[in-house]
């Protein structure tokens, strides 16, 4: 084989995004780290981050907890009460890893 028809082989499978010099990359305020998140955000990426709810990949997050709630794993009542304050943004309402659109 070839190391050209190698190389053509292993970059097909992945998604490649070209850089290009002075283009600002898409970022959301999940690009940040936690401390510099408003105190509810950093609660519900905690919550995201948190297995003993469940997974959340493919699933809003109150759908996540009305989930956890309905199977008796009492997710915690601030979270459902942050998500539903703020039902228009999807900062608070997609789960952390909806930006990442490979794991649907």
């Amino acid at each position: 084989m070839s190391s050209n028809n190698r190389h053509s082989q292993i970059t097909g499978v992945y998604r490649q995004e070209k850089w290009i010099p002075g283009k600002i990359a898409k970022t959301s305020v999940y690009d940040k780290p936690s401390d510099q998140l408003t105190p509810d955000l950093a609660l519900l990426r905690q919550f995201d981050l948190s297995w003993e709810y469940g997974p959340c990949i493919n699933s809003t997050r109150l759908e996540r907890w009305d989930r956890a709630n309905k199977l008796g794993l009492n997710p915690p009542k601030t979270i459902r009460e942050i998500i539903l304050k703020h039902l228009g943004d999807s900062n608070y309402t997609e789960c952390v890893w909806s930006k990442y659109a490979g794991l649907k």
